[in-house]
């Protein structure tokens, strides 16, 4: 195989790695831009929840509020009670939202991180691989030269043999034959 075919090759099978290499970046941004999709709609969604539960227990204690200010002395503690208590709740399910908030987050980066991991490892091997690859066909290239070369040198040196015995027989059959 001639040294052009080799190249050609050699940069055949390395575009063949690059294009791989390139799809798996892809694959990762894409695989992590559906994780962070998927994972802000629930975050979102949560958020509303928080949200909407916040109003809900702040039109409570207000409403509570208007009748405290309004009732008699005995219903102002009963009244100031539910208040306490509804702020109580509504404190405990705000914390529950920011939690599974959290928990969502982490799981995010979790999964981000896991995604880079996996992906990273898959590249790295790819790139360990090309660059094997041209190592040895390097190396694979200069022996073969090398080799050619010195198949180069004793065809040479042999045809000179040849060339050289081949003028000398000649040479003495002319002598013979001018002799004769």
């Amino acid at each position: 195989m001639q040294k052009e075919e080799w190249s050609k090759k050699i940069k055949d099978m390395e575009s063949v790695i690059n294009d791989r290499i390139s799809e798996l970046k892809v694959k990762l941004e894409s695989l992590l831009n559906e994780s962070k999709e998927k994972y802000a709609v629930q975050i979102d969604e949560l958020k509303q929840k928080s949200e909407e539960a916040s109003r809900e227990f702040t039109k409570k204690i207000s409403d509570l509020q208007a009748q405290l200010d309004q009732a008699s002395d005995e219903w102002k503690e009963k009244y100031a009670a539910q208040i306490d208590e509804l702020k109580s709740k509504a404190a405990q399910k705000q914390s529950e939202f920011d939690s599974k908030i959290a928990e969502l987050q982490a799981k995010l980066d979790e999964t981000s991180g896991d995604l880079r991991e996996k992906y990273r490892a898959q590249i790295e091997n790819l790139e360990a691989k090309r660059t094997e690859l041209l190592k040895n066909c390097n190396e694979w290239s200069e022996s073969a030269e090398e080799k050619f070369s010195l198949i180069r040198i004793d065809l040479e040196e042999t045809w000179k043999q040849i060339s050289d015995v081949m003028k000398n027989g000649i040479s003495k059959v002319k002598n013979h034959l001018k002799s004769e």
